[in-house]
């Protein structure tokens, strides 16, 4: 199940495609970590569509989302903490589109804050039968933090992606990758009960990597509030 599709993380369980679905966050180290330290339990939010600050959405991406997509993975923050870290071009996005959007193992999600694009995830190797699948999301780096809104929307958005894998698509477990500098997704992730395997050393983009697979069993998962 390997792929030379240009913009995905995949999972090291088993060969799935890679190059565009980074398990990212644009999130700033000092930030995130003072969070990180006081306890993802002291966090209380409702789900996307139902924010405090204003309405959330996870919604299906179309034809109109293409090119606000490649913006925000070639957005410098986005693609420092990608495996594929060179600038998306048109025709390379364009040929990627065309393959996901019309490919059944696939979902392209667009989240939205307040009716603003405010980042992509997508679930990709969706195996129904297996009900595992790969994930990755990235978000608008820049515009989230001109507003002081990159911390609430990285839990948003994770929260949501989850939920949309489990309660959604029916999935048991779900796989990711996470590089091996990006110390505080890594911590984000342990946050939300990801469970991290055995390193794998790459080349990508002319360099050498370290990339660390991830996964969450449903059983696993924090629950949203309200729920047992």
């Amino acid at each position: 199940m390997k792929s030379k599709d240009s913009y995905t993380t995949r999972p090291r369980h088993r060969r799935v495609r890679r190059r565009f679905d980074s398990v990212i966050t644009p999130c700033g180290d000092g930030l995130a970590t003072e969070w990180l330290a006081t306890g993802a339990s002291q966090y209380r939010g409702d789900r996307i569509n139902q924010g405090s600050r204003g309405r959330k959405v996870l919604r299906t991406a179309t034809d109109g989302d293409v090119d606000i997509i490649r913006v925000l993975r070639n957005q410098e923050p986005n693609r420092e903490v990608s495996i594929n870290a060179h600038e998306i071009s048109v025709d390379e996005h364009a040929g990627w589109w065309k393959k996901a959007s019309a490919d059944p193992t696939r979902r392209v999600l667009i989240y939205e804050r307040d009716g603003v694009t405010a980042g992509v995830v997508n679930f990709f190797d969706l195996d129904f039968e297996a009900k595992t699948g790969a994930w990755g999301f990235f978000l608008d780096a820049e515009g989230l933090a001109e507003r002081g809104e990159t911390l609430p929307a990285w839990i948003e958005v994770m929260k949501d992606a989850t939920g949309y894998a489990f309660d959604e698509l029916g999935l048991d477990e779900l796989h990711g990758e996470v590089l091996e500098h990006n110390t505080v997704v890594r911590q984000m992730n342990r946050r939300f009960r990801f469970v991290e395997g055995e390193p794998e050393t790459r080349s990508a983009d002319g360099r050498e990597i370290t990339v660390f697979p991830i996964s969450l069993h449903k059983d696993n998962r924090r629950k949203p509030k309200g729920q047992a």
